[in-house]
């Protein structure tokens, strides 16, 4: 980690392609069954850049990708760098209204998103203003052919027709495109020489070395020159929980930096049929550089897996025992894994690097998990790191046989981190805690059409280095390890991913009935943490306020949401015409009072944050309470929140647990 380290100049896609060109009948890619050779991948990425091309795509174009990890996301991710074009990624059930916004903030003309959720939201998209194309792509076109006549004739609900649009072309229309270019009028610019020839990669790496990537190389035309490294290439969210965050700006350079310190990072000598479990979403740097973009390039194969299930991690861990396989993963993953049957009996000694990020890593999961997998033959341990989306993903991790409990390692090489007083540019003493800055190449370009938020964030030192702050509290110890403390600013970290409390509180009082919100951190035993509201309602003598001694199954105070379509009684939703009946509840030392008659408000709640708030930030819990307790400045105490929502699930997961208690607890657990 302590060497130096410089990137080259290569654009992402020339860092894949010449992983791949080196090896083209090894196989590179797999979903479902379904394996893509290295030459195969190069060739589906070639054609689907020429599709892109004939729906006008060009270099400076922005497609916005919504999927999930299907083979089409690589295809389309690779095709648009190899042209020139800047790929926005969205998450692929964000709601219809966070698709616009963010096709109007970074002005996408083309939009790839799964069938399904174009047949839910179409409507609504196809009328985004700067859209020109959508390309609804199908989870089940690229299954292996068994596979998906089964699901043919099973009428499954994977398999959707895509109605007639004038915006709208199918996967399979698209792709056909390619055809109808012409070998000879759709030469790529990366398209220098003959797969397998040996000269593509001499060259490219020539290239590399010389050039600063603008001069134009074989086969380019003027409209396709290939963008310099430090250019815009991909953006990504900040993790924002409605539709608006920030748009992390982040180059070639930015990526091709850590993917091509990959082998440093893993600890072991791979390989040639070592293998990546692709399990964490591609919207997320974690996911696109950490697992996809690193295992290609270091000419791994990457395993797709469309859907976050422990379960289907366990069983491909199973069925690839012969491979060495390296799994990237956010703690609820490594819980996930040892609650697994298909492991309990399992040798694990093809495991070969564990490595969690995303949120922190408990201590105690840390020693289970270890224990889990040593028992099983594995002699690799789990191994923390630390990053953000603007440095990409990870820039510290702890080093194979050097791990540090309670440090989330050191910096990556050719990345520094330093604390600083909060805030400002004072650097601190080693072992004096403060703010987290990181300065490198993978510090990102800035924010997309936020200049504000780049001076907030950005700053450069007396040597010129840029630094980005963190927004994260810690020290750096004697032997140079990272010790993260807590976050300056509310950050919940749900499965992973980041959601901002004060958005959601800014939703929930535009509501009606309710006057004020907090959204806190409730604990979950999979998840880590899901979303808490605490809500103040409007009430009156003529408040609706369902009694919940007549809604069976209603969450209580600190009862966590049923599912969106669940059924109400007409007894539960009829009109309260007194006010309602506060109750006091101490826990922690604090004091709420709060009330169990607002089921017709929470359900209306739920139903609008199913349709308006990513998953991830959805409420799955509510507490209606008569006020909130404030600090002595008058701001809301989200710290005695926090504390008494812990201890009145604890008090209800007691009571239920005791063989003489009667008492009907209010906490059913959480909703995915």
């Amino acid at each position: 980690f302590l060497q130096p380290f410089t990137a080259s100049e290569r654009t992402i896609w020339e860092a894949v392609h010449d992983a791949a060109s080196a090896a083209p009948d090894k196989i590179l890619l797999s979903y479902e069954g379904r394996r893509y050779t290295a030459a195969q991948l190069i060739e589906a990425v070639e054609r689907t850049a020429r599709s892109l091309r004939m729906i006008g795509v060009s270099r400076d174009s922005v497609i916005s990708i919504a999927l999930p990890n299907i083979p089409q996301l690589v295809f389309i991710f690779y095709a648009a760098n190899s042209l020139g074009a800047v790929v926005n990624m969205i998450h692929p059930l964000a709601p219809a209204q966070t698709i616009i916004d963010s096709l109007a903030d970074t002005d996408s003309g083309w939009l790839f998103i799964v069938d399904a959720l174009w047949a839910r939201y179409g409507d609504k998209i196809s009328v985004a203003p700067r859209l020109r194309r959508v390309i609804a792509c199908s989870i089940v076109s690229e299954l292996p052919v068994l596979k998906r006549l089964a699901l043919r004739l099973m009428r499954s609900p994977l398999v959707v027709r895509t109605e007639a649009h004038e915006k709208v072309l199918t996967w399979r229309d698209f792709f056909a495109n390619s055809a109808a270019a012409g070998n000879a009028e759709a030469k790529l610019p990366w398209q220098a020489s003959e797969l397998g020839s040996g000269v593509y990669g001499r060259q490219r790496g020539r290239v590399g070395r010389e050039h600063s990537g603008t001069e134009r190389r074989a086969g380019v035309g003027d409209d396709s020159t290939l963008r310099p490294a430090d250019r815009d290439a991909v953006y990504l969210h900040s993790g924002g929980t409605t539709g608006h965050p920030r748009l992390i700006r982040l180059s070639a350079r930015n990526l091709n930096t850590l993917a091509e310190q990959g082998l440093s990072m893993l600890g072991f000598i791979a390989s040639k049929d070592a293998a990546m479990i692709g399990i964490l979403p591609m919207f997320h740097g974690f996911g696109l550089c950490m697992q996809m973009h690193t295992a290609l390039t270091l000419g791994f194969e990457l395993i797709l897996v469309p859907k976050f299930s422990p379960d289907a991690i366990a069983k491909l861990v199973k069925q690839r025992r012969c491979q060495e396989l390296v799994i990237a993963g956010v703690p609820t993953l490594f819980e996930g894994l040892m609650r697994s049957e298909l492991l309990a009996n399992l040798n694990l000694r093809h495991l070969k690097a564990l490595f969690c990020g995303g949120d922190s890593l408990p201590e105690d999961l840390r020693q289970r998990f270890n224990a889990f997998v040593k028992e099983r033959g594995c002699t690799t341990e789990l191994r923390e790191g630390y990053g953000l989306t603007e440095t990409v993903t990870v820039c510290t991790l702890n080093p194979a046989n050097a791990v540090r409990p309670a440090t989330v390692g050191r910096p990556l090489a050719g990345l520094e981190v330093r604390c600083c007083v909060e805030g400002k540019t004072e650097f601190l003493p080693t072992g004096e805690a403060g703010e987290i800055c990181i300065s490198g190449p993978t510090v990102m370009l800035g924010y997309l059409n936020n200049p504000e938020a780049d001076a907030e964030a950005l700053w450069r030192d007396e040597d010129g280095r840029r630094w980005v702050r963190t927004g994260d509290r810690g020290y750096i110890t004697e032997e140079g390890y990272v010790v993260f403390q807590q976050r300056f600013k509310r950050i919940l970290k749900v499965s992973g991913v980041p959601v901002f409390p004060i958005e959601i509180e800014g939703k929930l009082r535009d509501r009606p009935g309710v006057d004020t919100a907090c959204a806190v951190g409730q604990p979950h035993p999979y998840r880590m943490q899901v979303v808490h509201a605490f809500i103040v309602p409007e009430w009156s003598e003529s408040t609706d306020a369902s009694v919940a001694s007549k809604s069976p199954g209603t969450s209580g105070s600190a009862g966590v949401s049923e599912a969106a379509d669940a059924d109400v009684s007409d007894s539960a939703n009829a009109t309260n015409s007194i006010a309602p009946n506060w109750r006091e509840e101490t826990f922690a030392g604090v004091t709420l009072y709060t009330s169990r008659e607002f089921a017709q408000l929470q359900a209306e709640l739920t139903d609008w944050a199913n349709e308006n708030l990513i998953t991830y930030a959805r409420p799955r819990g509510y507490t209606f309470c008569r006020e909130l307790p404030l600090t002595l400045i008058g701001k809301v105490a989200t710290h005695k929140l926090e504390s008494w929502l812990i201890a009145k699930l604890e008090s209800e997961a007691e009571a239920a647990d005791s063989p003489t208690s009667t008492t009907d607890s209010s906490v059913s657990g959480a909703g995915d």
